[in-house]
């Protein structure tokens, strides 16, 4: 495993208006630097490859090709990862990426209730699999580029997209978020939850309202 200082960014906050509308993009925040697993916060992009699940279809992604896969997430994660080496960070590069709440049926055997209609179209699972990560330490203020091998594209890539007469302030376009409910319905399926608490039926529940962007990003 190989890592070192990068001098690239005076702070977070640069990196995340030159790099965070790309595709593939993730930030994994901490809040704290006084507490050891705090003191990091990882962000990257341009993965390896993807893997996706849809129903009992295993699919991985790379370099532009799709191949169907045998098995389940779990074990494709458990062989992917079994000779990984531990490095100087808690976290030092892997997959990142959602298990839906729907995915628990293909896990659970229980019955599922509810419509499929007012269910977006997304995939149960989607990973992505970074071998190089950007770590920044909130302590002392630097970051680190780390990889899983020194034959890096990925550094060279985002010195040259830090290098290009790009301004941060040059992003202007913001997604339009819809809500799944209206602002009336909303107010009426809370007045008719406390209503169910007053008669007895039930003593609590959340209300939730999912947000939707396009393309497919889903705010819960």
């Amino acid at each position: 495993m190989f890592f070192k200082e990068i001098r690239l960014f005076n702070n977070l906050n640069e990196l995340i208006k030159l790099f965070g509308g790309m595709e593939d993009f993730y930030l994994l925040d901490s809040g704290s630097s006084e507490l050891p697993r705090g003191r990091f916060s990882y962000c990257g992009l341009y993965p390896d490859f993807t893997v996706f699940q849809k129903g009992k279809r295993l699919l991985l992604t790379k370099s532009g090709k799709s191949e169907e896969l045998e098995g389940n997430i779990f074990s494709f994660l458990k062989k992917s990862i079994q000779n990984k080496k531990a490095g100087p960070f808690p976290f030092n590069g892997g997959f990142i990426g959602y298990f839906t709440y729907d995915y628990g049926y293909y896990v659970e055997n229980f019955k599922k209730i509810g419509s499929k209609k007012s269910e977006p179209e997304i995939l149960d699972v989607k990973l992505n699999y970074y071998s190089e990560i950007l770590v920044y330490d909130h302590l002392d203020n630097k970051f680190y580029y780390l990889s899983e091998n020194q034959k890096s594209k990925y550094l060279e890539l985002i010195k040259e997209r830090v290098g290009a007469s790009f301004k941060s302030d040059d992003i202007k376009s913001k997604p339009t978020l819809k809500s799944s409910f209206t602002r009336e319905s909303y107010r009426e399926a809370i007045l008719k939850t406390k209503k169910y608490i007053s008669q007895g039926d039930i003593y609590q529940a959340n209300i939730s309202q999912r947000f939707s962007s396009k393309p497919h990003i889903i705010l819960y």
